[in-house]
């Protein structure tokens, strides 16, 4: 099964890097895409925000050297990229579970408590407060992490 998602995943990533962000609802699982510039010319920095708050070491991943990040038991799972030249990749996973609501519309997971403070270590805060936010140029993801919520969002447009 876990060859299936990275498969679907590799696919779904060469498909819509021409986007700086798009979703696919794919049954019991949504994937999300983010880049930093799509062919069109078109930029945006939030996956390059994610990545460099991301504390975590880079490792080899299915789209390059990156950093992952999976919650604690496996709902949720992302990795950021750096490509050339301050650009930058982020693929996200979010699986149908009782932390998320996933359609063909929307995906969304939400944690708390626990589960969020265990993600919230996992980055460093950008601006000295103790959460980040991040909302991409066209609105329809969003990244919301506090030591008591863990709150991720994309709509379709």
């Amino acid at each position: 099964m876990f060859k299936l998602v990275i498969l679907m995943t590799s696919f779904f990533v060469l498909n819509t890097a021409q986007a700086r962000v798009d979703g696919r609802y794919m049954g019991t699982q949504f994937l999300i895409n983010l880049v930093t510039e799509s062919y069109d010319g078109h930029n945006d920095d939030s996956a390059g925000v994610i990545y460099k708050s991301m504390n975590v070491p880079p490792q080899n991943s299915i789209i390059g050297m990156g950093k992952t990040i999976k919650s604690p038991k496996g709902d949720m799972s992302f990795i950021c990229a750096a490509k050339a030249q301050e650009k930058f990749q982020c693929s996200f996973i979010v699986f149908s579970n009782q932390y998320s609501q996933i359609s063909s519309q929307q995906a969304v997971v939400e944690f708390k408590g626990e589960k969020a403070e265990a993600l919230y270590k996992q980055f460093l805060p950008f601006d000295g407060s103790d959460q980040i936010k991040i909302i991409d140029n066209s609105g329809l993801f969003k990244l919301e992490i506090n030591p008591n919520l863990f709150r991720m969002s994309f709509n379709t447009p």
